[in-house]
């Protein structure tokens, strides 16, 4: 795997440059949620970008596997599904963490979006 600048001690230095969330984050941190902190800083648990339930054991992330195995205008649907649900339920439950998952949901639609655009 290639490392890229700026990335040594992240947690995700194993990762290439053309992986998620490496492939948005071009060594600065700003897309993979690890802006303003040394590389080395690893939090304990990421539930907005990076959960650790849905990773186990330094795998591929749910997400990414489903992309693989359903496609993207599938995860498309499931991501547009769960803005909806988290906006939905952000009043009764998680509040601002509830909301900040449904932005990352509608990023990752508009992400995919793009991937179709180029095929």
């Amino acid at each position: 795997m290639v490392e890229h600048d700026g990335c040594n001690g992240c947690k995700h230095e194993s990762l290439t440059a053309f992986d998620a969330p490496c492939k948005d984050c071009s060594g600065t941190h700003l897309d993979c949620g690890y802006a303003n902190y040394p590389d080395n800083y690893e939090p304990a648990d990421d539930n907005i970008n990076h959960p650790s339930h849905y990773c186990q054991d330094g795998g591929v992330e749910c997400i990414d596997e489903m992309i693989a195995v359903f496609g993207v205008e599938a995860v498309q649907n499931f991501c547009l599904l769960n803005v909806w649900k988290y906006r939905k339920r952000a009043l009764f439950k998680n509040g601002e963490e509830d909301l900040k998952k449904s932005d990352w949901y509608m990023k990752k639609w508009m992400e995919l979006e793009k991937t179709k655009n180029w095929t």
